[in-house]
C-alpha cells in the first residue's frame, strides 16, 4: 500500500548573467518581473491540476525585500511596503516556493526516509520518483512564464537524466524537505550523503513596464495553468528573438521571429487539418507546402487579420529574406515590421496578450492614479 508524504521546496530563480540595469546597478535578476504588484505568498498560490488526484503541487512567490531610496529592492528582509509596490513599475518576485503532496511512496521507501538510510536503493528510487513528480510540472510552469509571458531570463529547468545528473544533486537544487503529518517537523530530503559539485546551473519608455507580469496575468495563471498542456514550439523561437533583440542582435532576432511566425502558421494549419473531414485534408496539406509569403498572406486574409498589420508582417518577412538570402543589413527603422511579425505569430497561436518585456528598462515610481504603465 502506498503512503503519502508532504514536500516543501524552493527553486532558485536568480539570473546571474543579465546585463547591468536599474537604479541600483544590479547585474542579476531574481525571478519573474511584475509591475505594480507581486503575488502575496500562499494567499496567491497556483494549484496545479495533476492526473493522480491524491497528488498535489502548489507554487507561489513570497513578498520579500526592503525599501531603499524609495524603491523596493528584492532581498531576504520582510520589510515590504505595499504602498510603494502599487507605484513601482518593476518588481522582482524572487525564488519559486512550493509545497506538494506525493502519495506514491512505497513502505520500504518510507522506512528508508524515516531512518535516513541514505544511498540505499529504496531512498534513491523514491528520489527519482520525487524528481520526476516535481520537475515536469515545474518545468512547464517556468516555461509558461518564459515563453508565454516573455520572461526569457528565467533559468530553464532540465528534466532529470541519469546520463547527465546524479539524483542526489538534482534533488538538492529544489532544497526539498519532507514530513508525513501536518504536526511533524520538516526534515531534509537527502537521498545521498555524498556531495558532488553541482553542474546544473541554468542557462540562462514607461509603456514597456506594462509588458512585465501584472496581477491580472497571475490571476489568469491561477485559473488556466495546466502542466499537461504543451506550449507551441513557435513560442521558443519568438522568445529567442526577444533575447537576441535585447542583446542588440537585430538581424538574428528577425530570423528567429520569422521562424516563429512560420512555426505558428504550421501549428494553425495542423489544427485545421485535425478538425477537418478526411476529404478536405489534402488541400490543406498542399497549401501548407507553399512558400511562407503567399501562405501567410492567404491565411491572414482568411482569418480576418487587419490588412495594415498583414502588410507590416509581410514587410518583416521580406527583411528576413533579404538578411538570409542577400546578406543585407536591417533597415534603420524596423520596429513596426518586427512587432507585426510578433503580433501575427501570437495571433495565429491564439494568444491575444503575449508579453514582450525588456531587461534594461530601469525602474520608476509612478503614482497609480496616473495610469498603470503609461
Amino acid at each position: 500500500m502506498a503512503h503519502a508524504i508532504k514536500l516543501r521546496f524552493l527553486f532558485d530563480l536568480t539570473c546571474f548573467n543579465c546585463p547591468l540595469f536599474g537604479r541600483h546597478g544590479s547585474s542579476s535578476i531574481t525571478g519573474p518581473r511584475f509591475t505594480r504588484w507581486l503575488p502575496n505568498g500562499r494567499a496567491d498560490a497556483i494549484r496545479m491540476p495533476l492526473a493522480h488526484a491524491p497528488n498535489r503541487i502548489e507554487v507561489w512567490f513570497d513578498r520579500l525585500g526592503s525599501v531603499q531610496e524609495g524603491f523596493i529592492v528584492f532581498g531576504d528582509k520582510h520589510e515590504f511596503d505595499e504602498n510603494v509596490m502599487r507605484n513601482q513599475l518593476a518588481l522582482e518576485a524572487g525564488h519559486l516556493n512550493g509545497e506538494a503532496v506525493f502519495a506514491c511512496v512505497l513502505p520500504d521507501e518510507l522506512n528508508a526516509l524515516k531512518l535516513k538510510l541514505q544511498d540505499t536503493e529504496p531512498y534513491l528510487h523514491l528520489a527519482r520518483n520525487v524528481a520526476d513528480f516535481l520537475s515536469k510540472p515545474l518545468k512547464q510552469f517556468l516555461d509558461t512564464l518564459r515563453l508565454r509571458y516573455g520572461q526569457f531570463w528565467l533559468p530553464e529547468l532540465h528534466l532529470f537524466d541519469s546520463r547527465v545528473h546524479k539524483i542526489a544533486e538534482y534533488c538538492r537544487q529544489f532544497w526539498i524537505s519532507w514530513r508525513e503529518n501536518e504536526t511533524d517537523e520538516w526534515l531534509p530530503f537527502e537521498p545521498s550523503a555524498i556531495r558532488d559539485p553541482v553542474v546544473l546551473r541554468m542557462q540562462a519608455g514607461q509603456e514597456r513596464f506594462s509588458q512585465l507580469l501584472t496581477e491580472d496575468d497571475w490571476r489568469e495563471l491561477q485559473k488556466t495553468f495546466n502542466p499537461a498542456v504543451e506550449l507551441p514550439l513557435a513560442l521558443s523561437s519568438l522568445v529567442t528573438a526577444l533575447q537576441l533583440l535585447e542583446d542588440g542582435q537585430v538581424r538574428e532576432a528577425f530570423i528567429h521571429a520569422v521562424t516563429g511566425l512560420e512555426l505558428a502558421l504550421d501549428h494553425k494549419l495542423s489544427q485545421a487539418k485535425l478538425n477537418t473531414i478526411r476529404l478536405a485534408r489534402r488541400p490543406i496539406e498542399t497549401f501548407a507546402d507553399t512558400d511562407l509569403t503567399p501562405k501567410f498572406a492567404t491565411a491572414a486574409t482568411l482569418l480576418g487579420i487587419d490588412p495594415s498589420e498583414v502588410e507590416d508582417a509581410l514587410a518583416g518577412i521580406q527583411i528576413r529574406n533579404d538578411i538570409v538570402h542577400e546578406g543585407k543589413e536591417v533597415p534603420e527603422k524596423y520596429e513596426k515590421e518586427l512587432n507585426a511579425v510578433f503580433d501575427a505569430a501570437t495571433l495565429l497561436l491564439g494568444i491575444h496578450k503575449w508579453k514582450r518585456p525588456n531587461v534594461n528598462i530601469g525602474n520608476a515610481i509612478w503614482p497609480e492614479h496616473v495610469g498603470k504603465g503609461s
